[in-house]
């Protein structure tokens, strides 16, 4: 991937981090949540893709532990 690219992928992330960020305490702080998780492979690893949601959002990530 060449500079020009890997500059728009960090700006996309700078501006889109905030939002991200804020739908997570979005999720931290709801009544009601439900949460899923499906293998997810990083670099040939396994990680977990999570999911949580409800009726007015959905969070994702990626970690490497499922508990």
């Amino acid at each position: 991937m060449n500079k020009w690219r890997l500059a728009m992928w960090d700006r996309l992330a700078e501006i889109l981090s905030p939002w991200y960020e804020q739908i997570h305490q979005e999720a931290l702080n709801s009544a009601v949540l439900h949460g899923d998780e499906s293998g997810w492979r990083v670099n040939g690893k396994t990680h977990w893709l999570w999911c949580f949601a409800n009726s007015v959002l959905s969070y994702f990530m990626i970690d490497r532990s499922r508990g």
